[in-house]
């Protein structure tokens, strides 16, 4: 998979243009939004608020058929939080994570997404769509937001802020956290020793999503 450089006028127009004869599944079409612009230009602004260069097939499975995935060529748009779907002809839609539960990208390395409420606000009913970076008797999700900023010269520029969550084995609820150690065992306390001896068997120190998955294979061993 590639993040994505400017590209982003193919989105250009509504997805009402293109609704019709598309060949997405049925049950995403009765969810597809018609009227919103799947990714809204920015004039003069360097980069684009999607996830990928190019859309890539996925399984999702929707909240009006959690037991039955469909498939379709889909992007994330992170700016605005909206999956985008490829119609027939190139061109796209959207689907608003509200009618998504998860979904899962079919080309290495297969990414895995959930779609939940906030996991740093318990009763929140804001959802988010983290991607699962590890799945065990430890979870750690990935957040991406990307967001205009200015750049020298006047001008704007998507930059990635990606945010960290990880939720302990005794599934006391989600914490923030940094690449980095001290992040780790201050979110896993009672796992700090463990921790420290996993790191000291390591020829490069570096710490990073990798690393923190191993860790967490090694964790729940």
């Amino acid at each position: 998979m590639k993040i994505t450089s400017f590209f982003a006028f193919v989105f250009l127009m509504s997805a009402s243009v293109f609704a019709q004869g598309n060949k997405v599944p049925p049950a995403i079409q009765k969810v597809l939004d018609t009227k919103t612009v799947a990714v809204p230009l920015v004039a003069g602004a360097v980069g684009s608020p999607l996830l990928l260069e190019e859309a890539l097939p996925a399984r999702i499975w929707l909240l009006t058929q959690p037991s039955i995935p469909v498939e379709a060529t889909i992007n994330l748009n992170t700016e605005k939080q909206w999956m985008v779907v490829q119609l027939e002809g190139g061109q796209f839609g959207v689907v608003h994570y509200k009618y998504v539960k998860r979904f899962e990208f079919l080309s290495e390395p297969r990414w895995k997404f959930e779609v939940r409420a906030d996991v740093t606000k318990p009763g929140s009913k804001n959802l988010v769509c983290y991607q699962a970076l590890y799945q065990g008797k430890h979870i750690f999700y990935k957040h991406l937001i990307k967001k205009l900023e200015s750049i020298p010269g006047g001008k704007q520029s998507y930059r990635a802020r990606p945010l960290y969550y990880l939720q302990g084995a005794n599934a006391d609820g989600f914490k923030a956290i940094e690449l980095n150690q001290a992040s780790v065992e201050f979110a896993l306390p009672q796992s700090a020793k463990q921790i420290q001896i996993f790191m000291k068997q390591r020829p490069n120190p570096t710490f990073n999503e990798t690393v923190i998955v191993e860790l967490l294979g090694y964790l729940d061993k």
